[in-house]
């Protein structure tokens, strides 16, 4: 469970972060600017930091890319949610508020929630 405990706080951290000339570890995720539909692995790529990973078993890596694809699938494309109907803000997101994001924010916004949620799943 620390692990993973570590794993989100690193997601949270550097979700939208990027990388720099001081040799940084890239992003932990990433969201296209101007994607449309469900979000991917593929899309996400997601990139768990060498000191996580290194401690983490095959079986846990496995789980927490398998939740990852599984809540994106059932989040939908992040236009059409209703931010109530997830777990991932505690009913403190109206759809008015999310709709008032661009398509980008949105996708970053529900990139966090899928990643730290699956990140749960698997401790």
């Amino acid at each position: 469970m620390k692990k993973l405990s570590c794993l989100l706080l690193l997601a949270l951290l550097s979700g939208c972060s990027g990388s720099d000339a001081d040799g940084e570890e890239p992003p932990f995720f990433q969201a296209k600017r101007f994607g449309s539909g469900p979000l991917t692995l593929d899309e996400l790529k997601i990139e768990i930091p060498d000191e996580i990973e290194r401690d983490l078993t095959e079986a846990e890596k496995a789980c927490f890319f398998e939740a990852v694809a599984r809540r994106a699938a059932e989040a939908g494309d992040p236009r059409d949610i209703d931010p109530d109907d997830l777990v991932y803000w505690d009913g403190k997101v109206s759809k008015e508020d999310w709709q008032k994001h661009d398509r980008y924010m949105q996708r970053i916004l529900l990139a966090q929630g899928v990643i730290s949620w699956a990140m749960i799943d698997c401790t």
